[in-house]
């Protein structure tokens, strides 16, 4: 019975592990993906994809906030893939009002004006010559 547990648990990690380096080639803007790779704890895999992707949108962000930590930086890609705040909350474990508190501090370290859509201006900053 122990051995039969071990070949099911052995299975199940060559498949998990099968599937990651397969699915690691799908689009980010597949929202199924990205909740995935951060629901699994995989955080960090997110966040070296992300990077790899979108390369010129980090240079930009990095630009307009030198002093960005991990969590803004989830923030804002999260924000950059069109997810709503409560969405962003979900995924990073947060309420909804820490996300907005986020998504404020955010605003006011780039100077964006109140009456424009932070996550659109996250979609056009990387649409924009650096």
């Amino acid at each position: 019975m122990i051995n039969n547990y071990a070949s099911v648990e052995t299975y199940n990690g060559i498949k998990r592990q099968k599937y990651n380096s397969e699915n690691l080639n799908q689009s980010f803007e597949n929202k199924s993906w990205v909740k995935f790779l951060l629901q699994e704890g995989n955080g960090g895999l997110f966040i070296t994809e992300f990077v790899e992707r979108y390369p010129n949108f980090v240079l930009k962000l990095e630009t307009l906030i030198p002093d960005l930590n991990s969590m803004d930086f989830k923030i804002c890609a999260l924000m950059r893939l069109d997810f709503f705040t409560k969405e962003i909350a979900e995924l990073t474990y947060s309420t909804v009002r820490a996300v907005e508190s986020r998504k404020y501090r955010i605003r006011k370290k780039i100077g964006v004006e109140s009456h424009i859509d932070l996550n659109l201006y996250m979609v056009q900053l990387i649409k924009e010559d650096y």
